[in-house]
């Protein structure tokens, strides 16, 4: 008893607080939750200072209240019962947070109908998802259908026609995701001022649907305000590193500890050897695929002058260590132990994906990038070179 009412006085001194905290520094979201339990209430999110926060609650006679600051607004979870977020939780909902007063009502089991209100940019959101309703549908029931037919090619139970029908299905499945991207885009480009145009076109630009210069082009039109949110500010520390990475640009450089304890740093080949990086992790299967073709290439150039570098992005160091032994590999084995975060590779060479080969001449300048393992232009280069 004792406790429960420490927890209401609590809930009722933060409610109060929560109603000084509605300016651009500060964000409050209240909520309540439909259920018969008691337990915590956990809400995952990036500060305003770029750090991952992962702050909890005390349901208390279904509600509950969150109190912090981020930079103008950001994407969070809100979860029940489970800390860990797992696949299809019906008690975990990903919103839009914002630094103003918002609140959220929900019930147990059915998040994904829960009313959000107080976030502008969650309503841009909704009012986004509103208008590609009739097209995800489709794209969802297409792909049942296509993996229906898969199944029944693996199967060998197909009927004639089939593999036309396979053909008509990824087509219309490609032009649905075409109509997605445009709708994307016609947001951003008639929301200038919305956070959620930065969040979109941040996806994008990842995900490798944009070129540098359309990411530009769409970023610039974007108002001062956006550029100085988070995903604003995300966006343009992309497009530095992806400037910085690029053929021409000098590689960033880094120090990392190899499989046998040396510091290995890019710079120490200046002058000496060209180097090729090559990004992977153990349990890429492209990367571990391509090792012999590279090793191909390491007996050949090595005595001309090459050496190679693999920096994995693993952030298991024991299952490195056993690739590592399993591959055997005779070059530098390194281990960035912060791949994902600002400073880490993933970030400052603006990698997409893995594997990822990165050509640096002896002065430092990067004269080539191959990604997707393209290994056939990558020895065009080479015996360009020796």
């Amino acid at each position: 008893m004792k406790f429960m009412i420490t927890i209401s006085l609590l809930v009722c001194l933060n409610t109060v607080f929560a109603q000084n905290v509605a300016h651009k520094e500060n964000f409050s979201l209240r909520g309540h939750i439909v259920t018969d339990k008691t337990g915590w209430v956990w809400l995952r999110y990036n500060n305003k200072d770029g750090k991952d926060i992962l702050d909890s609650a005390y349901l208390d006679n279904g509600n509950f209240l969150f109190i912090g600051s981020i930079n103008g607004a950001t994407r969070a979870t809100l979860r029940f019962l489970n800390k860990s977020l797992g696949m299809n939780d019906p008690n975990s909902i990903s919103i839009f947070i914002e630094n103003a007063n918002m609140s959220i009502d929900a019930k147990e089991n059915d998040f994904k109908n829960a009313k959000i209100a107080g976030s502008e940019t969650q309503v841009d959101h909704e009012r986004l998802e509103r208008s590609k309703k009739s097209l995800l549908i489709k794209k969802e029931e297409l792909s049942v259908e296509l993996k229906e037919l898969n199944k029944a090619v693996k199967n060998r139970d197909s009927v004639m026609g089939t593999s036309k029908k396979q053909e008509l299905i990824n087509s219309e499945l490609q032009n649905a995701a075409t109509q997605l991207k445009q709708l994307d885009f016609s947001f951003i480009e008639e929301n200038p001022s919305s956070y959620l145009s930065s969040y979109l076109l941040f996806s994008h630009i990842t995900s490798n649907n944009l070129s540098l210069d359309s990411a530009e082009l769409h970023f610039n039109k974007l108002t001062e305000r956006i550029h100085e949110g988070s995903f604003g500010k995300l966006i343009a520390e992309y497009i530095h590193n992806v400037k910085s990475s690029m053929v021409g640009s000098a590689a960033p450089l880094f120090e990392l500890i190899a499989s046998d304890g040396r510091k290995v740093k890019l710079e120490d080949f200046r002058e000496k050897k060209y180097v090729l990086i090559d990004f992977w992790a153990s349990w890429c299967i492209p990367c571990r695929e391509i090792l012999p073709k590279i090793t191909q290439l390491h007996q050949k150039y090595e005595p001309m002058g090459l050496d190679i570098v693999s920096v994995s992005i693993d952030t298991d160091k024991k299952a490195w260590l056993k690739a590592v032994d399993q591959d055997k590999k005779p070059w530098h084995q390194l281990l960035d132990p912060i791949p994902f975060e600002k400073s880490g590779s993933m970030t400052k060479y603006a990698i997409p994906s893995i594997p990822l080969l990165l050509l640096v001449d002896k002065k430092g300048i990067i004269i080539g990038r191959y990604e997707n393992g393209d290994l056939t232009n990558l020895d065009k280069k080479l015996k360009e070179i020796f």
